[in-house]
């Protein structure tokens, strides 16, 4: 059934491009942390796998994958054959070298949660101070990590638990985030893969998913409140665990958005010309109705749904649906998140400071619970 249900999300992703970020950041909490994997890898399997399929056909150029650096008249040409193979091939890799380490993963977490939790706090500033100290500028540096800081405070304590991951903003998990790390690797090495062995490539998508993991490993020993945050009714020793397999989750999140200036996410590119000076106010008021029509559907579903069933059983005819199109009314609600996650970045980018590392959305999160 967990097989199934990636399936199906992964070809209405294909069509919709918005929505499987949400999708994923909803449906966290509902799975244990064996049942996610199970989720996330038959998910991003087959994503990626038909992903080159959508660019080619449908003309969609999107920039999260390798092949949006092609144009598309370029594509059908003898060069264009390069990148399918290398995202299709990589993508395969990829996710067989994630689905051995899974465990492993789950393990480490398992046996070491509860003792590495306690040294979580010391750990996020001194990586903190350290890329600080790093950066030239450091007086911006400074001045970039609270403002992120303060936009992980605000999304992480949203109310109720439920919303918050939909105002996460774009989603990244480190499960497809391998899959992208060996894309933009691709990319710099351009199409010297074509005289490289098998066996190099391997080496690369190996060292791809260590590091996705080992970034999912440090967030998720951030502090015993975002496990919570997951499953705030159950605080026992194995719903604090299953929720730090997924701890992980929003922290990715605010990555993600982040990350946005940079360039890396398909999604803002489209709107990245709206962002002039000219156009600011325009854009302010399409965000803010966007997110009020967005929350009032939301709501009148919900209100539909819990006072009137026999209704939506008429109007929908499967479950799925409705939530398929309830996340997609999320993912236009998050828009203000992503917008000032995407202005924070814009601002670091003008005051050169060269990288919002993930650690500042979460540290003053985990400095405040810490200090409760």
């Amino acid at each position: 059934m967990i097989y199934l249900f990636a399936v199906m999300l992964a070809l209405l992703s294909l069509f919709l491009p918005a929505i499987h970020p949400n999708v994923l950041a909803a449906l966290s909490p509902r799975f244990n942390g064996e049942e996610f994997v199970i989720f996330i890898l038959s998910f991003s399997l087959l994503y990626h796998l038909l992903n080159p399929l959508r660019i080619m056909l449908m003309s969609y150029i999107d920039s999260d994958s390798e092949l949006a650096y092609f144009p598309l008249q370029k594509e059908i040409r003898r060069k264009g054959i390069t990148p399918i193979y290398l995202c299709t091939i990589c993508s395969i890799y990829s996710i067989l070298i994630t689905l051995i380490l899974s465990p492993l993963y789950i393990f480490i977490l398992s046996t070491t949660y509860s003792k590495l939790k306690n040294w979580s706090i010391p750990f996020l500033l001194c990586i903190i101070l350290f890329s600080i100290w790093k950066e030239k500028r450091k007086r911006y540096a400074i001045l970039i990590y609270l403002l992120s800081g303060i936009l992980g405070v605000f999304v992480l304590n949203f109310n109720p638990p439920l919303l918050s991951p939909m105002l996460f903003g774009f989603f990244t998990l480190p499960y497809l985030k391998l899959t992208q790390k060996v894309s933009f690797l691709g990319i710099k090495l351009k199409f010297k893969f074509q005289n490289t062995s098998q066996l190099k490539l391997l080496r690369i998508c190996l060292k791809s998913s260590l590091t996705s993991i080992l970034y999912a490993l440090v967030p998720s020993l951030t502090s015993t409140q975002l496990s919570i945050l997951w499953n705030p009714t159950k605080n026992d020793e194995k719903t604090l665990l299953n929720s730090a397999i997924t701890a992980s989750l929003p922290i990715f999140c605010l990555i993600s958005a982040i990350s946005i200036g940079k360039g890396r996410s398909g999604y803002m590119e489209e709107i990245k010309h709206l962002i002039s000076p000219s156009n600011i106010p325009t854009l302010y008021l399409i965000i803010l109705f966007t997110t009020l029509l967005s929350l009032f559907l939301i709501f009148l579903i919900c209100f539909t749904i819990q006072h009137f069933p026999f209704i939506s059983k008429l109007i929908l005819p499967s479950k799925f649906i409705l939530i398929c199109f309830i996340l997609w009314l999320y993912s236009l609600s998050s828009l203000p998140i992503i917008f000032l996650a995407f202005s924070i970045s814009k601002l670091a980018e003008k005051l050169k400071v060269r990288k919002v590392h993930c650690m500042g959305c979460i540290s003053l999160k985990a400095v405040i619970d810490s200090l409760r």
